[in-house]
């Protein structure tokens, strides 16, 4: 994937996201920021995603959750996916707190890695996609992609929160 590098844009944190005091689900954290910045009325769609993962190495650490939002200019709605990822060692009570996510909740879904990456490569389809950490996310879902044999991505990338990385202004509103 190609970084964008144009003047930064900064949106929602984390913390700003998870205020309510809950865990909001990734997509839904997703689509807040959509809908606050990135819908204008013309131009092309671009696939925010995030994703949680096991630790800070993409050689050695795996993603758990996957969360996208397509913004599709000019739409009330606007599609979006989020999938826990279920992976055979157990979450270390620092990335359970971290992130949120349990051990057991993976499980309820037990949906394997492989077919998660095909129905998010078809989701993102040649989009610019942007993310809070576009170098973090787009490491791991490389990683990802070469584990399973599949080749990686082509589409330009946008980071939210790394200043001089990639400008959004052409997708925010006025």
């Amino acid at each position: 994937m190609r970084e964008n590098r144009r003047a930064p844009v900064q949106l929602y944190s984390r913390e700003q996201t998870c205020s309510v005091g809950k865990r909001l689900g990734r997509a839904t954290q997703l689509r807040l920021v959509c809908a606050r910045y990135l819908l204008p009325s013309t131009g092309n769609p671009i696939v925010f995603f995030d994703f949680e993962t096991t630790g800070l190495s993409a050689k050695t650490d795996l993603i758990i959750e996957v969360a996208a939002v397509k913004c599709v200019p000019g739409a009330k709605s606007h599609p979006h996916m989020q999938q826990l990822i279920l992976i055979e060692k157990p979450l270390s009570p620092f990335i359970s707190r971290l992130t949120g996510i349990t051990n057991d909740m993976p499980h309820r879904e037990e949906r394997q890695m492989e077919v998660v990456l095909d129905e998010f490569i078809e989701f993102i389809s040649d989009h610019d996609v942007l993310s809070f950490n576009v170098n973090f996310d787009t490491e791991f879902l490389n990683a990802a992609l070469f584990r399973h044999g599949r080749r990686p991505l082509k589409n330009i990338g946008h980071c939210a929160l790394a200043p001089g990385s990639g400008s959004l202004a052409e997708f925010t509103k006025p």
